[in-house]
């Protein structure tokens, strides 16, 4: 049952979020499906909200929403922005603030409108922020393989065509049982 609403949110994310964010570097907003049909009762279904560049490079981990708990966790521009200089020793982002904001607002009241309290987070945790930063044996975060994301917004389709070939023949019997017993 929660795979299933949270697959919902998944698919309304991916509809209001359709256009690109950001100008000089354009970014596809994801909110991940849960993978497969059962979330194990809730207890796997945080789904992470991502930001791809539409033209490849380092995806952005903006947030994340529980729809069992009802919460949904969204990350400002200066944590994105410490983060990037933690990890990649880069000053400046490539999406641009304004641009960034205006989705976090956006995304605020998405959540609030299903009823998901939204916490924004301005500072990593503290064990992140006292991580080092990749050194040159560990490969960076752009040199490494998006697989779970991919995987994650896809797995979801084919139970869509599961669920939606049931609901098509159940309509289709109850029409020829109406048509039997009118």
């Amino acid at each position: 049952m929660f795979a299933i609403q949270a697959l919902g949110l998944a698919d309304l994310f991916q509809i209001t979020f359709a256009a690109p964010i950001g100008s000089s570097v354009p970014y596809k907003a994801e909110l991940a499906a849960p993978e497969g049909a059962s979330t194990g009762g809730g207890k796997q279904a945080v789904q992470p909200v991502t930001l791809v560049p539409v033209k490849g490079g380092m995806t952005l981990m903006v947030g994340s929403a529980n729809p069992v708990d009802q919460t949904a966790e969204i990350r400002t521009y200066d944590y994105l922005a410490r983060m990037q200089v933690m990890r990649s020793k880069k000053l400046d982002l490539p999406l641009e603030r304004v641009a960034y904001d205006d989705f976090v607002k956006r995304l605020q009241t998405f959540f609030a409108e299903r009823g998901l309290m939204v916490q924004l987070v301005s500072e990593p945790p503290g064990d992140v922020a006292e991580a080092s930063p990749p050194t040159a044996a560990r490969p960076s975060v752009t040199d490494r393989p998006r697989f779970p994301v991919v995987t994650r917004a896809l797995a979801p389709r084919s139970n869509k065509i599961f669920i939606l070939g049931g609901v098509l023949a159940a309509v289709v019997a109850a029409a020829v049982a109406y048509q039997l017993y009118r």
